[in-house]
């Protein structure tokens, strides 16, 4: 799609080089990815800050040969399938915009009935003392679930661990952005290692897991497997190596008849509930399905 210096020049000359030129080249680079031309739109806002609306409606606005080298670039990596929200900085999440990038998963819609069915927890019930929910969001990654609760219940606190420290980084700057880091801290912490000042302290622990089996990682979306990072979604062998660490270690940390909601793969809520409820330390609340009626998260509460 880099066309010739004098040819860019000759283009922005005779004002040819306009968004619609610049979207229509781009859309015949990405015509194998699906969803291409909003991607094409949103690469060229970047890329000139124009926005959406303008871009889709004034076609023929000129942009300069700078900004057509960028989007270029931008194109050329969205071809090779890198995720349009690590181009962009930023995915949208339960009304929130969130910074991601490599070191982070990327936010997707079904972790939104998990922050759905918290927020309506917290909102039917009242913590153990002072009236202020203690929460834990465990394997945080961006932080988009504790933040996104902490929006929504203003009589709460959150600790936010992940085995990452450059993620951890990532969900202390999104803190920030939603003016949220005097109610936040942040640990590196192998699952609940770092944690263990915090016994029988959290109300309510919420926690997306990496749930992936090892050997299927390379079966996933070029997208998925070549950019998102490969220990967010390792859940080992099985897949359920981690339910299995937090079945046996979480009851510790939370109140009495504190809860937990967590998150699960496709087909594993059997597997899950099992792990937890042979564990001897969990009562098994419910189960929350995803719009195509897919079980997508578990609540259990401490015994």
């Amino acid at each position: 799609m880099m066309l010739p210096k004098k040819l860019l020049m000759l283009l922005n000359k005779i004002n040819s080089l306009t968004v619609g030129y610049a979207l229509q080249q781009a859309k015949q680079q990405l015509e194998n990815i699906e969803n291409s031309y909003l991607d094409c739109i949103l690469l060229l806002q970047k890329a000139t800050s124009f926005s959406k609306e303008h871009l889709i409606f004034n076609q023929d606005q000129p942009i300069s040969i700078s900004q057509f080298n960028i989007f270029c670039k931008l194109v050329a990596k969205r071809k090779n399938h890198q995720p349009i929200a690590y181009l962009l900085g930023h995915k949208e999440f339960f009304n929130l915009d969130f910074f991601v990038n490599k070191n982070t998963l990327i936010p997707r819609p079904d972790s939104e009935i998990l922050v759905e069915q918290a927020i309506k927890y917290c909102q039917d019930n009242l913590p153990t003392s002072n009236n202020h929910w203690q929460v834990l969001d465990l394997c945080c990654g961006s932080g988009c679930l504790g933040i996104a609760l902490l929006k929504n219940i203003f009589n709460s606190s959150l600790v936010a661990c992940d085995i990452n420290k450059n993620a951890v980084a990532i969900a202390r700057k999104n803190a920030k952005i939603h003016l949220l880091k005097d109610r936040c801290q942040f640990i590196t912490s192998n699952l609940f290692s770092g944690l263990t000042k915090y016994v029988d302290f959290f109300d309510l622990i919420i926690t997306n897991p990496p749930y992936i089996e090892t050997a299927k990682i390379t079966t996933l979306q070029a997208e998925v497997q070549n950019f998102e990072p490969f220990l967010a979604l390792d859940g080992k062998e099985d897949g359920l190596y981690f339910y299995q660490q937090i079945a046996k270690q979480a009851s510790d940390f939370l109140t009495s008849k504190g809860h937990l909601f967590t998150e699960i793969g496709y087909q594993q809520a059997k597997s899950v509930l099992e792990i937890f409820q042979q564990s001897g330390k969990w009562q098994h609340i419910n189960n929350y399905n995803d719009l195509s009626g897919i079980t997508r998260v578990l609540q259990f509460q401490k015994i």
